[in-house]
């Protein structure tokens, strides 16, 4: 537990052994073998299949914490404002503002009729592709040390599985985009930004509030609703982001 690292519980030596470790293993991208290991424990959430929860060391997820704090501002700064998922001061509140005012223009009679398309991400934590990740991560401005050790952090993990009979035997996987990491949501948000991202560039995908303000597909995280106007634009904006999820090697539902 966290708690263990915090005072009263932690003196100096614990702190001045973390900072060494972790100084070390970024200046060598070398992960300690303890720090690579987690388990997996499957659970029932009474709906749907079952969810996987991951269960990091508590040394990983303070690397993590200590490298989220550096990064997380310049990422937040070059990220767009259709996926408000894993960011400070923003929710899903600030996406309901802007579908409510649209559907409020039409009730006025302000504004012509349009589709909302609502996409579900299929596990997205689970399925998130490593190197594309990076790339999205390097095209947020993550581009020192910190994504090199970023990149490595998420390269090989030793896994343990708790099931109802007991705990598996350890085994080992690569390129693998923990769900369970301090990075998990932020990361999911940035790779699905791209979609509202890439529609604010190229003026596809867009819909016209008011004939002026400029509305891309909007997400929480891995769930995403486009807004078109009827017809041949609600089908052209549902290929784009079926198209772009595809691209992402992600599925929907």
């Amino acid at each position: 537990v966290y708690e263990l690292f915090k005072p009263p519980y932690a003196e100096q030596d614990v702190y001045d052994s973390l900072t060494k470790l972790f100084n070390l293993a970024k200046k060598e991208l070398s992960i300690p073998e303890f720090v690579e290991q987690m388990s997996i424990t499957s659970l029932y959430k009474n709906r749907g299949l079952k969810s996987e929860i991951f269960n990091l060391s508590k040394v990983r997820s303070i690397f993590d914490k200590v490298i989220y704090a550096d990064v997380y501002p310049i990422i937040d700064q070059n990220m767009s404002f259709s996926n408000v998922g894993g960011r400070k001061h923003r929710n899903i509140r600030d996406h309901l503002f802007v579908v409510g005012a649209a559907v409020n223009s039409v009730i006025n009679g302000n504004g012509a009729s349009f589709d909302i398309q609502g996409f579900d991400v299929i596990k997205c934590f689970d399925e998130m592709w490593y190197e594309e990740t990076l790339n999205d991560l390097w095209d947020v401005k993550i581009q020192d040390d910190r994504f090199a050790f970023i990149s490595k952090l998420d390269e090989e993990c030793k896994i343990i599985v708790k099931t109802p009979c007991g705990v598996t035997d350890m085994f080992e996987l690569s390129r693998l985009v923990l769900q369970g990491s301090v990075f998990g949501p932020i990361k999911c948000s940035v790779q699905m930004d791209t979609i509202g991202k890439e529609s604010l560039r190229t003026g596809y995908g867009i819909y016209k509030y008011k004939n002026t303000v400029d509305i891309p597909s909007l997400a929480m995280i891995d769930d995403v609703i486009g807004m078109s106007a009827c017809g041949d634009d609600s089908i052209k904006l549902n290929a784009i982001i079926n198209a772009k999820i595809e691209i992402k090697k992600a599925q929907v539902e």
